[in-house]
């Protein structure tokens, strides 16, 4: 849970400027986008943090350099990214992290609670088993 401490401290001094999910587009017509929430990447000043649902069921975080492929594509379709912060955050104005609340029991929710101007919410990535997230 080290990862997550430094996760948590680093959003909340230097905020979330990105939500991204990797995914694929497929070669049919039209393409189409399908997500993959196994992991969801943080972008916070020039650091991006991927957060995922360990092998234990506990979810993490780790710094990465770069977003790139974490999963095998077919041949005929093709790597994407999607930005999800006006979805995550429901708007798309800065907001400000004022906590990250999470559990080391496998499968917890990992809360990120934030502030839109005077008002106060929260961000769920609830743990499905091995299959991603639900994000709420």
């Amino acid at each position: 849970m080290e990862y997550v401490s430094k996760f948590s401290e680093h959003v909340i001094k230097f905020g979330v400027s990105d939500i991204v999910v990797t995914g694929y587009i497929d070669s049919d017509m039209p393409p189409v986008f399908h997500p993959m929430y196994d992991r969801v990447y943080f972008i916070s000043g020039e650091a991006i943090f991927e957060v995922y649902i360990g092998n234990d069921g506990i979810v993490n975080s780790h710094l990465v350099e770069s977003i790139a492929p974490w999963f095998e594509v077919d041949v005929d379709d093709q790597f994407s990214m999607m930005s999800i912060y006006s979805q995550a955050f429901k708007t798309e104005r800065e907001v400000k992290i004022v906590a990250v609340d999470y559990s080391e029991k496998p499968f917890s929710v990992f809360i990120v609670r934030y502030k839109n101007g005077g008002h106060e919410s929260s961000l769920h990535l609830e743990p499905k088993n091995f299959f991603g997230f639900l994000i709420s």
